[in-house]
C-alpha cells in the first residue's frame, strides 16, 4: 500500500469540505485535551484522590464538563452524524459518572469520601456538572445517530470484523485482557465491534450510496482499520466480485482525519489506496489464512447480487435521465 502523505487542516475545513462526516468518542481527547491525560475517570473512582489537591481536582472536572459541550456544537452541523454504537458508549460514560455522583449523595464513607461536608458538597457540585454534560451529549448523539437497516451494511460489518481480527488491526487485539480503570476504552467498550461498524459505514456510503464521507477520530486504530480493511476487500484475491467496490473508492471516496496534539491530519484517503494485492496475515497460520479467504468469498458471494441490484438501479436512473 502506498505511504500516504499527511496534510494538516482545521476542523472547520473538514466539516465544510465533507458531504457527510462521522465522529467517534475518541474525539473527546481532542475536545478536552486533559480528559484522559489527567485520568479524571480514575479520580472519580477514588484513585489517588486523597493525595490530590481538592481545588485542582474540582477544576479539572468543571473544565471537562464545560468542554464536553464542544462535540454538541459539532454534532449540530447538518452534515455530522454518528452511529448507535457510539451513542451507547456515551450512555455508558454517563452511567459511570452518574454512579459516582449517586455515591457522593448517599454519603458512602470510604477513602474517597473522607472529606469535610463543605468539601464534599464542592466535589458533588462539580461532578453534577460533568454528569449533566455527559447526559446532554448522549441525548444529542441519540438524535444524530444513523440507523442503517440494510443487509449490505451488515455484510460489510462482518467483513470488517473478520479482517480486523485476522490482521490484528486494533491495539486491544495485541494485548492480554486486563481491567485498567484509567482506560476509557475499557470502561466504555468492553472490546466491542464499534470501531469496525464505524469503519464499515464509510465503505457502505461509498460503495452503495455513492456518497463521499469523512471520519474524524483521535484513535490511531482507525488508520489501520480504514486503510487495511478496504485494501483486503478490494484485493485481487476476490476478483471479479469487487470490481465495482474498488471503483467506488475512487468515485465516492472516504477520508479518515486523525486528531493528534491539537492538529488534524489526513492519513487515509481512499483514492490513494492501492495496489490491492492480497497479503497473508502474519498473525494466523497458513491454514487459518486459507479459511479466512474462504469466509471472505462467502461474504462476497452474498454481497455481490445485492451490489448488482444497486448498480442496475443506478444504470436505470441514468438511462431515464438521458431519455
Amino acid at each position: 500500500m502506498e505511504k500516504q502523505i499527511e496534510k494538516s487542516c482545521t476542523l472547520e475545513e473538514v466539516l465544510d469540505s465533507s458531504q457527510l462526516v462521522f465522529f467517534d468518542n475518541s474525539c473527546l481527547r481532542y475536545i478536552n485535551n486533559n480528559f484522559i491525560e489527567n485520568e479524571l475517570l480514575s479520580k472519580l473512582f477514588g484513585i489517588d484522590l486523597f493525595g490530590l489537591r481538592l481545588d485542582e481536582f474540582v477544576k479539572d472536572i468543571e473544565e471537562s464538563a464545560s468542554l464536553l459541550y464542544n462535540p454538541i456544537r459539532v454534532l449540530d452541523r447538518s452534515n455530522v452524524f454518528t452511529i448507535p454504537e457510539v451513542t451507547q458508549e456515551l450512555k455508558r460514560l454517563n452511567s459511570i459518572v452518574s454512579g459516582f455522583y449517586k455515591k457522593i449523595g448517599d454519603g458512602i464513607e470510604n477513602s474517597c469520601f473522607n472529606l469535610k461536608h463543605d468539601k464534599k458538597v464542592k466535589v458533588k457540585k462539580a461532578v453534577k456538572k460533568l454528569k449533566d454534560a455527559t447526559y446532554d451529549i448522549y441525548e444529542f448523539s441519540k438524535r444524530k445517530s444513523l440507523v442503517i437497516n440494510d443487509l449490505k451494511y451488515e455484510i460489510l460489518c462482518n467483513m470488517a470484523y473478520l479482517i480486523s481480527s485476522a490482521y490484528k488491526l486494533k491495539k486491544s487485539q495485541n494485548l492480554k485482557p486486563k481491567f485498567d480503570p484509567r482506560s476509557i476504552k475499557k470502561l466504555l467498550r468492553d472490546d466491542s465491534e464499534t470501531d469496525e461498524r464505524l469503519a464499515a459505514v464509510l465503505f457502505y456510503y461509498s460503495a452503495f450510496l455513492n456518497t463521499p464521507t469523512a471520519l474524524i477520530t483521535a484513535d490511531t486504530d482507525f488508520v489501520g482499520l480504514t486503510a487495511k480493511i478496504p485494501n483486503v476487500i478490494a484485493s485481487d484475491a476476490f476478483i471479479p466480485f469487487n470490481y465495482e467496490f474498488k471503483r467506488a473508492l475512487k468515485l465516492a471516496p472516504f477520508k479518515t482525519y486523525l486528531i493528534r496534539e491539537g492538529k488534524i491530519n489526513l492519513p487515509v484517503d481512499s483514492r490513494r489506496l492501492h495496489p490491492f494485492r492480497f497479503v497473508y496475515s502474519d498473525y494466523i497460520s497458513q491454514e487459518e489464512n486459507e479459511r479466512f479467504i474462504g469466509s471472505m468469498k462467502v461474504f462476497w458471494e452474498r454481497l455481490n447480487p445485492l451490489y448488482d441490484e444497486v448498480q442496475n438501479n443506478r444504470n436505470y436512473s441514468y438511462n431515464k435521465a438521458v431519455e
